[in-house]
């Protein structure tokens, strides 16, 4: 029974001597088999270890992302009111486009979500739309940078802000994150006689005159022809849409659409008063005013655009 007990004990000796020298790892092992729940309890300790750590990296490499976001979208912007940032070098409104150097911009701003538009009159860049996007649709930090670079908008509201200067004017539509800046005229260089906006001196005149004063991309055919140039005033927003009826080779009437606000319209309205005298109201033909120059003149509104029409 001695011998017995002795070459028992032999094996079971070796084993504790095994588990010793093993270290940590034999006395996690030896715990778990004597207590199968330590085992489950330190799985979900590493896995939630792992989870946390996941989520820290994850929250730090998007903090990162949304100061790079964020820093970029101060570059869409000047110093100044309703002027481009750096990164639009080279670019200015009212000089003939660069296709290539838009591409390179486009290419450079959608690394940081935004989404750039550029806007041609017939010869020349006259705005950029700029979709800045936010950082997970969020505005708030590129309208606080903004305001503080061009102060308080001229007018509008808490979403919808414009600044203007130096013959540009600038919106931004916070609930979708655009900022969109352009140039614009006043109301004498908008229309009248001479290099206008709305060139009252082409009616009567042959068609060919206009289509080559406004160039060979002119949409043109025997009945009208059809462009668009800048807008007008410091409250409206987007260009001026123009077209040219022709009867006989010859303009025989102007339209032109601009979206204004209640000042601009007026700056008009003052302006067709100093050129052809006192206008009729509710004229016959439905619009809202008449002025009976040469050529006659009817203006159109909405609380938001104006309609002229010129010729018969």
């Amino acid at each position: 029974m001695i011998v017995m007990g002795v070459i028992t004990a032999i094996p079971f000796g070796l084993a504790i001597k095994q588990t010793l020298n093993k270290g940590p790892d034999a006395d996690r092992e030896l715990e778990e088999s004597m207590d199968p729940s330590l085992k489950y309890e330190r799985a979900e300790a590493i896995r939630m270890a792992q989870y946390e750590k996941e989520r820290a990296d994850r929250e730090a490499e998007e903090a990162k992302e949304k100061q790079a976001t964020r820093k970029a979208q101060r570059t869409v912007f000047g110093k100044d009111p309703a002027t481009l940032g750096t990164l639009f070098a080279g670019v200015t409104l009212g000089a003939p486009g660069d296709d290539a150097l838009a591409a390179k911009i486009r290419e450079a701003a959608s690394e940081h979500h935004i989404h750039i538009d550029f806007e041609h009159d017939l010869k020349q860049l006259v705005g950029v739309a700029i979709d800045v996007g936010g950082y997970e649709n969020d505005c708030a930090g590129f309208d606080e940078d903004l305001r503080a670079a061009w102060g308080p908008s001229t007018s509008g509201d808490a979403d919808h802000g414009v600044w203007f200067g130096n013959g540009q004017r600038a919106q931004l539509d916070v609930a979708h994150c655009k900022l969109f800046i352009e140039r614009t005229v006043d109301a004498a260089t908008w229309i009248g006689h001479g290099d206008t906006i709305v060139p009252l001196d082409f009616i009567g005149k042959p068609a060919k005159a206009l289509a080559a004063k406004l160039g060979p991309t002119v949409d043109a055919d025997e009945t009208m022809m059809a462009w668009q140039q800048v807008g007008v005033g410091n409250g409206g927003s987007g260009m001026t849409t123009l077209t040219a009826e022709i009867a006989n080779g010859k303009i025989v009437a102007l339209t032109a659409h601009a979206n204004v606000d209640i000042a601009t319209r007026a700056d008009i309205e003052d302006r067709l008063t100093k050129l052809f005298g006192a206008p009729k109201e509710s004229p016959e033909s439905g619009a809202d005013l008449r002025w009976t120059g040469r050529p006659p003149v009817e203006v159109s509104t909405t609380p938001n655009a104006i309609e002229l029409r010129a010729g018969k």
